[in-house]
């Protein structure tokens, strides 16, 4: 930076935190409340204040009471208690017993998996065609070939 010399002053807050006793907050602002934890056997509530007193995390906003704990901006987060997304499908869609589709087939996984390496072809087609390209990579791009 041309210009300016001597000592500049640092903006608020810190861009760094000084060591050990000199550390100071750098993110600007009040930490979260130190919380309490219930049902703790002897000393350890002790060692988590002191915890928390040591590494405060910055300060959120509290959920409303008995309130859903609302998502982060553009995180389609489904609450616990929300119902079902999908009111037509079994409770064990996806597992290997009960009603509904089972797992996905492995092969057919694979080949879809596959089948979305075939835009990039031309490239590997290229590649494969060097005098230093391996075995493996003539077998893929032959693979694909074959599925297009």
């Amino acid at each position: 930076m041309a210009g300016k010399g001597g000592y500049q002053a640092p903006s608020n807050p810190a861009p760094v935190s000084g060591p050990g006793a000199m550390s100071q907050r750098t993110d600007g602002g009040p930490g979260q409340a130190v919380r309490e934890m219930p049902a703790q056997s002897y000393g350890d509530a002790t060692d988590m204040r002191q915890i928390q007193q040591g590494a405060q995390m910055a300060a959120t906003p509290a959920p409303a009471a008995g309130g859903p704990v609302p998502a982060p901006a553009g995180q389609g987060v489904v609450p616990m208690g929300a119902p079902t997304q999908n009111p037509d499908e079994p409770i064990t869609a996806g597992a290997p017993f009960g009603p509904g589709p089972g797992p996905a087939d492995p092969q057919t996984q694979a080949l879809d998996e596959a089948r979305n390496l075939l835009p990039y072809l031309p490239m590997m087609e290229r590649r494969a065609q060097a005098a230093d390209s391996s075995e493996t990579l003539r077998n893929i791009v032959n693979y694909l070939k074959g599925l297009g």
